[in-house]
Formats: structure tokens, C-alpha cells, sequence
């Protein structure tokens, strides 16, 4: 996993740790590269519940770009989606300054957010905690 590359390479030397109005900008697509060409949907979720963990561990993190774009042979019911989703939500939540969803408004359904709300993968009112969530 390349996060966790970058993270070995650069934790070390304290850079990340040594200023307080620093925050690393992350971009995670799971549908660009060969290694992502090999996971099935639940290797998909359990990656973006390890990058939730690594990120509740930075001390200045956004994730600055995600959608919901996998390769083509994740082939997900929409129940797969909506879990995809909602991993997503809850691991870049652990950003301690937020994310961004790619766009509003795409030709590729995965990468467009007005869809995704349509289709029901993004829960409407997703600002708002889920029931029974910690706050």
C-alpha cells in the first residue's frame, strides 16, 4: 500500500510531527494501478479501514480527493456500494481536517456525487451522524 510506504519513508525523519499548521493532502482512488486489480469488494473495505486507522494516527491529514470508482471486475450490488461508501466515510472522517468527495457532477457514476445520492451508495444527510454512532 503505498500510504503506508510514503508513511515509513518520511514518519522517521519527523517532518510530520515537527509543525502544527501542516496537513498532508491525501488522495485515495482504489481503481488507478495494478495492485487494485486484484482485491474483491471486502479487500476493498478492509484497505479503507486500515487508511482510517493510519489517518486517526496523523496529526494533520485531509483526504483532498475519493470516489467510489473500483476496477470493473468489482462487480458490487448496490448494498456493496452503500458498505463501500460508508467505509469510506468513516475512515476519511478520521482526517483531522475533513475530506472531499471528487465531484458533484461526472459522467462516470462512481465519481459523481449527485449519482451516488441518487442510487442511494451515499446516505443522504451524511454530515449527520449515523444512529447509533459515537459522536
Amino acid at each position: 500500500d503505498r500510504l503506508e510506504e510514503f508513511l515509513r519513508a518520511w514518519l522517521p525523519r519527523g517532518n510530520l510531527l515537527r509543525f502544527e499548521n501542516v496537513a498532508l493532502d491525501f488522495h485515495f482512488y482504489q481503481c488507478f494501478g495494478a495492485g487494485w486489480e486484484h482485491l474483491d469488494h471486502q479487500e476493498h473495505v478492509q484497505v479503507t479501514q486500515r487508511h482510517g486507522r493510519i489517518l486517526q494516527s496523523l496529526p494533520g491529514a485531509i483526504v483532498g480527493e475519493w470516489s467510489l470508482a473500483r476496477p470493473p471486475h468489482v462487480l458490487a450490488t448496490d448494498e456493496m456500494e452503500q458498505a463501500f461508501a460508508e467505509a469510506q466515510l468513516d475512515a476519511y472522517g478520521m482526517a483531522s481536517h475533513g475530506w472531499f468527495f471528487w465531484t458533484y457532477c461526472d459522467q462516470a457514476d462512481h465519481w459523481d456525487l449527485e449519482t451516488c445520492f441518487e442510487r442511494g451508495w451515499l446516505r443522504k444527510g451524511l454530515l449527520e451522524p449515523r444512529q447509533g454512532a459515537n459522536p
